[in-house]
C-alpha cells in the first residue's frame, strides 16, 4: 500500500501511529484473510462461468463444477509460486504476450485455458523433460505460433506429482464442452457477496 491509501485508510497523525497502521497492514492474519476473500471471489463468480461435463452454463454453483474449479485453483497457485520462482516464463501469463500466439476463433473464448493452461498442466508440468514433451500437446488447434509455445514451455521443469495428473480433467475432444472463459484469467475483478 501506499503512504497515501495507508493514510486514506487509518488517518494516522504521527510516527507510532504510521507504525500501527504498517503493523495491522502486514499483519500475516490480514493477508491470508485478503487473499482467501480475492480467491472466494472468483471462485464463486467463475463457478457460473464455466461449463465441464454436462454442456451447460449454471447461475449457481454445482458440485461438478466446484470440484473441477477447486482442482484449477490449486494447480494455479501451484504454478504461481513456480512463476515467482522463475521456473515458468511470465509471458505465460500476460495477455499482450501470449494472445498473439494462440487462436482466439471460438464463441465461448476458452482458448487460453485450452492452449496454455491444458498443455501447461498436463503436457509440460507432468511429462519429463526427455519423454517427448511437445508430443503430447493438446489443442494444437489452439496454437497460432506452435513454435513460439513451445519454445516458452521448453525450460519447465517436470513436477512429478498427482496435482497435474490428466485422470481427473473433465475433457471432451470430440463434443468440445469444456469452457473456462478467458474472462476468468484476463478480464476485470467483480466482488461477489
Amino acid at each position: 500500500l501506499s503512504f497515501d491509501e495507508l493514510n486514506r485508510r487509518y488517518n494516522f497523525r504521527n510516527f507510532v501511529e504510521l507504525d500501527e497502521a504498517w503493523q495491522i497492514t502486514l499483519d500475516t492474519k490480514e493477508l491470508n484473510n485478503k487473499f482467501f476473500e480475492k480467491i472466494s471471489n472468483w471462485f464463486y463468480w467463475a463457478a457460473t462461468k464455466v461449463k465441464f461435463k454436462d454442456k451447460t452454463f449454471h447461475s449457481e454453483v454445482t458440485e461438478d463444477n466446484a470440484n473441477n474449479l477447486i482442482k484449477i485453483i490449486s494447480r494455479l497457485i501451484f504454478i504461481y509460486f513456480l512463476k515467482e520462482r522463475k521456473l515458468i516464463p511470465e509471458d505465460l501469463f500476460y495477455k499482450d504476450k501470449i494472445f498473439p500466439l494462440i487462436d482466439k476463433n471460438e464463441p465461448n473464448e476458452t482458448a487460453y485455458y485450452k492452449a496454455i493452461l491444458q498443455n501447461l498442466f498436463f503436457g509440460i508440468l507432468n511429462t519429463p523433460i526427455s519423454n517427448g514433451r511437445f508430443k503430447k500437446l493438446r489443442n494444437k488447434n489452439y496454437l497460432r505460433d506452435e513454435a513460439a509455445i513451445e519454445k516458452l514451455f521448453s525450460e519447465i521443469p517436470f513436477v512429478n506429482g498427482g496435482l497435474f495428473d490428466i485422470a481427473d480433467e473433465p475433457y471432451s475432444n470430440s463434443e468440445n464442452i469444456l469452457t473456462v472463459s478467458d474472462d476468468l484469467f484476463f478480464g476485470k475483478e467483480r466482488e461477489i457477496d
